[in-house]
């Protein structure tokens, strides 16, 4: 996992997308918290109903597949060297 890791560092803001904010150098989960908030507010303010769900991935990665993390990487060209 730790080859994985350093391996990827240089290039996963541009893989993981902009709303994933945990382990991901130079991001701020309170960032999210901040949107979420900003998002309450203007919905409150512009008296539009709704919900907000909060999700955590506990242990995500003890649930992750394999098999679909081996073919996302190979889709994108990540080679059998790195992989």
């Amino acid at each position: 996992a730790k080859a994985y890791t350093l391996r990827l560092r240089e290039h996963v803001a541009d893989i993981v997308g902009p709303q994933q904010s945990g382990f991901i150098p130079r991001r701020d989960i309170r960032t999210n918290i901040m949107e979420a908030h900003l998002l309450f507010r203007l919905a409150r303010e512009s008296h539009v109903s709704g919900a907000l769900l909060f999700y955590d991935f506990k242990k995500a990665y003890d649930k992750l597949n394999r098999e679909f993390l081996f073919l996302t990487l190979e889709a994108m060209n990540f080679g059998p060297i790195f992989i």
